[in-house]
């Protein structure tokens, strides 16, 4: 039975096996270039819905209104198509604008589309 002694298997160190799966994972990472919480950059993703608006303000010396509305923040905007011929206009439009700092107020113009010249603007309102 001496074979019996000499044939037998040692059971593997746990800690050892357990260290070397964590360094091999480590080295297999790939370095993403970021090397801690502080390098990481917060998003402020804005979702608006542009419905519409009602009972606005006749803008044109003939008729009514040509609206679209400006949505904006920074020097980021975004504008709507533009209504003819309405004071009561419906876009239901929806945008989704990214900020990389903190938009503490959103704007909102109404403007009336003229063909020659500045568009007329109609109002505005801002979001804090």
């Amino acid at each position: 039975n001496n074979s019996n002694q000499n044939s037998k298997v040692q059971s593997p160190n746990h800690n050892s096996i357990k260290q070397n799966i964590i360094k091999l994972m480590a080295e297999a990472k790939e370095d993403d270039g970021m090397d801690s919480v502080g390098d990481f950059v917060q998003i402020y993703l804005i979702t608006v819905d542009i419905i519409g608006a009602h009972d606005i303000e006749k803008a044109d010396t003939f008729g009514k209104s040509d609206p679209f509305c400006k949505v904006s923040a920074f020097e980021t905007s975004y504008t709507t198509c533009t209504i003819m011929k309405t004071l009561n206009p419906k876009w239901n439009e929806h945008v989704e604008m990214t900020f990389f700092n903190d938009p503490e107020k959103l704007r909102f113009e109404l403007f009336d589309y003229d063909g020659v010249g500045k568009d007329d603007p109609i109002g505005d309102c801002v979001f804090n």
